[in-house]
């Protein structure tokens, strides 16, 4: 097992150099999944799509300016065919299961519950913030600033990252001994000072689950508590009907347990250089604006299959997960754990 880490991104250029060696580091396996029209291994069945064209009409919120679009969520067994870093061994979204027995698998504790309430500066969006759906999520998402959050690098300093999308699914993609949320909400981050993601990303996921409570960040992004959905019918994007307050969508849950693994991209080309915060608390919405949320991504993406979440043993040896880390720790080896 490799232990080889490298720290990316940085909030002040006393710290540029570290970040810049990390950043060239990283930038060499993202660079990777850049051969998008490269045949990979893996068995390709009968069942696999064929002669999909390479790319989709939007940009990946990981870096680049378009998103490779030879693979179908219907089949992700069939991704690593094309991508082959899809048959890697940090791949998203994982299982946090903590059933397992092995001593290696406990979480490690690295901090209190709420450690990272100080560090989130997320905000209130202006007014007209559009609402889009993404084919290469399968999500309802906005991009633009949305604010930022602190962490530290494996010499202490402060990284600041910058929240530059969030993509709202229906349906968890992480489960926690087993159990997948009801809808969970990826908040994509880069280095402040970088211009993309390529050298190393933070998602920051938010989880919600059914219940009698309306929740307002789903209401500010256009899915009423009443589940009607007629005005978005039809529509890929629209203007959100309500200021978008993400710093007040995220107080609770940011006062909760958090889990922190390396990660991947969770879709093609799956490069392995994402940090993955997972918020324990799962928020309340209701079940009616559950459904307009489904109903909207089914409407125009055709369906709500994501990829399953992988094992975290897969070889019987876990990967790591640290609760309540402000760390950022994203392997540069592409050794087996």
């Amino acid at each position: 097992k490799h232990a080889a880490s490298a720290s990316v991104g940085h909030s002040a250029s006393v710290h540029k150099a570290p970040v810049q060696r990390a950043a060239m580091a990283l930038r060499g396996s993202a660079a990777l999944s850049l051969g998008f029209l490269a045949a990979g291994a893996g068995a390709t069945t009968s069942l696999c799509p064929k002669n999909l064209d390479p790319y989709m009409g939007e940009a990946s919120p990981f870096g680049w300016p378009v998103a490779p679009n030879e693979w179908q969520f219907a089949s992700p067994e069939c991704w690593a065919d094309k991508y082959p870093l899809c048959a890697g061994s940090r791949q998203s979204p994982m299982r946090l299961d903590f059933t397992l027995t092995n001593a290696e698998c406990r979480a490690k504790k690295a901090g209190a519950p709420g450690a990272l309430a100080n560090q989130a500066r997320y905000r209130a969006l202006d007014g007209g913030q559009t609402v889009t759906v993404s084919k290469y999520m399968r999500s309802a998402s906005m991009v633009g600033i949305l604010g930022s959050i602190m962490l530290k690098d494996s010499d202490g300093h402060d990284i600041e990252y910058e929240a530059t999308s969030a993509h709202l699914t229906a349906g968890g993609l992480h489960t926690i001994n087993g159990t997948a949320a009801d809808a969970e909400m990826m908040i994509v981050h880069k280095p402040k000072y970088a211009a993309d993601a390529l050298s190393g990303a933070v998602v920051v996921s938010v989880l919600f689950n059914k219940g009698s409570s309306i929740n307002s960040l789903f209401s500010q992004m256009g899915f009423r508590s009443d589940g009607n959905v007629d005005d978005l019918a039809g529509r890929s994007e629209w203007k959100a009907p309500l200021i978008i307050d993400l710093r007040a969508a995220l107080k609770d849950a940011l006062q909760g347990v958090s889990y922190s693994y390396s990660g991947s991209v969770p879709v093609p080309p799956c490069t392995e250089n994402v940090q993955y915060i997972v918020l324990v608390a799962k928020q309340s919405v209701s079940e009616a604006q559950l459904t307009a949320l489904a109903t909207v991504l089914t409407q125009q993406l055709g369906g709500l299959r994501k990829r399953p979440a992988v094992a975290r043993d897969p070889d019987g040896i876990c990967r790591e997960i640290a609760e309540n880390s402000l760390d950022i720790v994203v392997p540069t080896s592409s050794c087996s754990v």
